[in-house]
């Protein structure tokens, strides 16, 4: 699913939904959580992803979570 590239957007019960921003105290909290998990899982096999990675929740939700984790190689 190709969405507009000027903003984000999730795919909400098959609806593209536009997301909002976020603050920098979440910001904040995300990359710390991200930094945390990667260290974590260092040679493990599986890699924390930022919120740039879409996450298929579905055939009718695509989300876009501040973090999370995958194991092996998420699909293009």
């Amino acid at each position: 699913i190709d969405f507009p590239a000027d903003r984000k957007y999730e795919l909400v019960d098959g609806m593209i939904r536009m997301m909002t921003g976020g603050t920098p105290a979440h910001s904040r909290v995300a990359s710390n959580i991200l930094v945390y998990l990667a260290n974590k899982l260092r040679g493990s096999g599986c890699r924390a992803y930022n919120s740039d990675l879409g996450v298929r929740v579905g055939d009718t939700n695509v989300r876009y979570p501040d973090v999370s984790v995958y194991c092996g190689n998420p699909a293009s």
